[in-house]
């Protein structure tokens, strides 16, 4: 019986390699199963952690001996929340739980603080 593997594929612009283990067995009923496990993909260079943004400051920390991009966020940053925001009338928050209301919640006080008249759903 032949068995499908699928592996998924690292982000954009990233190689593959896989890594040394040990051979697996030629034939056998767990052939497939050991050949498949045997040959694991990793990605050659980890994503890089940025984003773009024209409106907000952002800073490159170190975490864990990898540069990232943050945004610190803070009441003294509602004056850009307009600008940020331009065009944007209605906003749809989607989570699990209690995660969705909280979220909503903040970004309706948020707009509020900001004077901003966006509805919050």
């Amino acid at each position: 019986m032949a068995a499908a593997f699928t592996t998924r594929p690292c982000a954009p612009g990233l190689t593959r390699r896989a890594s040394s283990v040990a051979a697996p067995p030629a034939a056998g009923p767990t052939a497939a199963r050991a050949r498949a496990a045997a040959v694991v993909a990793v990605c050659a260079t980890p994503p890089t952690l940025d984003f773009d943004t024209k409106v907000f400051p952002k800073e490159k920390v170190e975490f864990a001996g990898r540069e990232e991009y943050i945004y610190r966020g803070g009441r003294d940053k509602f004056g850009l929340l307009p600008k940020a925001w331009a065009g944007i009338k209605s906003v749809g928050v989607i989570g699990w739980g209690s995660q969705a209301p909280a979220q909503a919640q903040n970004i309706r006080e948020s707009c509020a603080e900001a004077g901003m008249d966006v509805k919050v759903r």
